[in-house]
């Protein structure tokens, strides 16, 4: 079966005389019969096997495929169907084993999963959508696409598929966490924290969750609260493996102490932090701050000092200005 190999073909740029209508493409072994308009593809083009019928066929306009491109096996029989906008695969309307045998929602599924897996988000995107179109009622295509989905950016659309497989599996704890999740990007932080409450109920031993409640709860101004989980966080992630994420509490949770006013905390663990991450500009700035309120100047210029040599916008910051000249 050659899913993805046989749409590769329609991307490739051919370099030809612009009177010629016919041309061979060597890579590939195929020739190719179309028009071209201003140096580009334009309008019906066909590729033709050497030795047998047609390859494939469909539009251009502009030098961009658009509408139904369909490809053939070399005996003939339709492999795929696939709708193109602006160069970009929209729809798949039917694809075929050479047998004849159409792909049901697996085939859809797995190949979108290997696509997701070689980051090839956009192609991904549309064979899960045909795998769900395909069996609605599968709660891991959902899941799965909506990870797709988060990959693109889309993060709306990831809550839409996470509220399919969750109409679906409405205690799944992972799925509550990843929309959860999804709220927080999106800042719908009341949302989030209920998905995030929830999938803690329903397994506790989701520990990345404790990161997450502390975010949003920080994000919802509770900042004791979000020290809390923060802390429960930092406790519970011990594997090496995963230090960085611990770091990164432990600087959340110093931005609390700071919220919070208790500048000493917060200058003990930005420090903390800064023994690994020696160039984060906010932080020293944070840490500048947090030396101003207990009224060290010296500490608090210098800090400034380097937050500004990393990125200039803390430059901009009139009351150290004032005072670190």
């Amino acid at each position: 079966m050659r899913i993805i190999s046989t749409w590769f073909i329609l991307f490739i740029s051919i370099g030809v005389n612009a009177q010629s209508d016919t041309l061979f493409i060597e890579e590939y072994n195929l020739n190719a019969l179309g028009q071209y308009k201003n140096g580009e593809p334009d309008g019906h083009w066909i590729y033709f096997y050497l030795n047998s019928g047609k390859q494939s066929e469909g539009d251009y306009k502009d030098g961009k495929l658009t509408g139904v491109w369909t490809n053939y096996f070399p005996s003939g029989q339709i492999e795929h169907e696939i709708i193109y906008r602006n160069d970009s695969m929209t729809t798949i309307n039917k694809m075929y084993y050479e047998d004849g045998k159409q792909l049901n929602c697996n085939d859809f599924f797995f190949n979108a999963g290997d696509m997701l897996k070689k980051e090839n988000y956009y192609p991904a995107n549309v064979f899960f959508k045909k795998a769900t179109e395909l069996c609605p009622d599968n709660s891991l295509y959902w899941a799965l696409s909506s990870l797709n989905k988060n990959m693109l950016g889309d993060n709306y659309g990831a809550i839409d598929d996470l509220d399919n497989s969750l109409t679906i599996e409405p205690n799944n704890a992972v799925y509550l966490t990843r929309r959860g999740e999804a709220y927080m990007i999106t800042s719908q932080y009341d949302e989030a924290f209920k998905d995030i409450s929830k999938s803690i109920e329903i397994d506790s031993g989701i520990i990345t969750n404790y990161q997450l409640m502390g975010m949003v709860l920080a994000a919802l101004k509770k900042h004791e609260q979000a020290i809390y989980y923060y802390t429960l966080f930092i406790s519970k992630n011990t594997g090496k493996e995963d230090m960085h994420e611990t770091l990164m509490s432990l600087k959340y949770r110093a931005t609390c102490y700071f919220k919070l006013g208790e500048y000493k905390k917060a200058i003990e663990e930005y420090s903390l932090y800064l023994d690994v991450f020696t160039d984060d500009a906010e932080v020293y700035f944070y840490r500048a701050q947090s030396y101003l309120g207990l009224k060290n100047q010296k500490n608090a210029c210098s800090d400034w000092k380097k937050a500004v040599q990393i990125d200039k916008k803390y430059l901009e910051q009139s009351n150290f200005n004032n005072i670190c000249q």
